[in-house]
């Protein structure tokens, strides 16, 4: 069975992984909506991703 140090320091680790990762995907999601020309239509999707990670 696991102690509650290693429960906190997976916890920490699975918090800093997933900041980290939130930071690339608004990253890649906003260099994504600054580059799509004017005329083309977004993706739904992305929008919903690109909404979601600011958040």
């Amino acid at each position: 069975m696991l102690e509650v140090p290693d429960l906190l320091a997976i916890a920490i680790a699975h918090v800093k992984i997933f900041r980290r990762m939130k930071i690339l995907i608004h990253q890649f999601a906003v260099n994504l909506f600054m580059n799509q020309s004017i005329n083309q239509r977004m993706n739904g999707s992305m929008i919903a991703i690109w909404i979601l990670s600011i958040g």
